[in-house]
């Protein structure tokens, strides 16, 4: 059986790094299936931190289906594409 496609429909960070506020509802065809979406902006504007979240996310999802999603260090914790701390938080 194959599994059902998961699409992002909505994209919502806010407060991290040079983000203030990025609201994004993603484009759809009439028929669900997603359209293309191109990020661009000047360096440092904030396009790594919006795709890290979204790798995040989708990780963090994949995690509570699967049990080798993603492999746990030495200490028992799972990795993330990118932290959050004192450093990029506004």
């Amino acid at each position: 059986v194959p599994m059902p496609a998961i699409y992002l429909r909505e994209c919502l960070i806010e407060n991290v790094g040079p983000i203030g506020l990025f609201d994004l509802t993603l484009p759809f065809n009439p028929d669900g299936t997603p359209q293309p979406l191109i990020l661009v902006g000047q360096n440092g504007s904030g396009k790594t931190i919006v795709l890290a979240h979204i790798v995040d996310a989708l990780t963090e999802l994949a995690k509570t289906a699967f049990r080798d999603a993603v492999v746990d260090d030495a200490l028992g914790r799972s990795p993330y594409f990118k932290v959050l701390g004192n450093t990029n938080l506004r």
